[in-house]
């Protein structure tokens, strides 16, 4: 029954709302648990929670100096 107010919700709100058809809640607790799972795995693997740097740059093709 809630999957289906939770589908009825996706498909009627965003078109009159202008919003993601993810309620908001919803939304902000999914990104708590996966922030979660990647402080966990992280700390699992001894690797900073932050880094400075969005991709590995070793895995990135950048251009030969000049």
């Amino acid at each position: 029954r809630e999957e289906f107010g939770d589908l009825a919700w996706g498909l009627g709100c965003p078109p009159r709302c202008g919003g993601s058809p993810v309620r908001p809640h919803r939304l902000q607790q999914w990104a708590r648990r996966e922030a979660e799972i990647q402080v966990r795995e992280r700390e699992r693997r001894g690797l900073p929670l932050l880094t400075s740097n969005y991709y590995d740059p070793k895995r990135l093709p950048l251009p030969p100096p000049e």
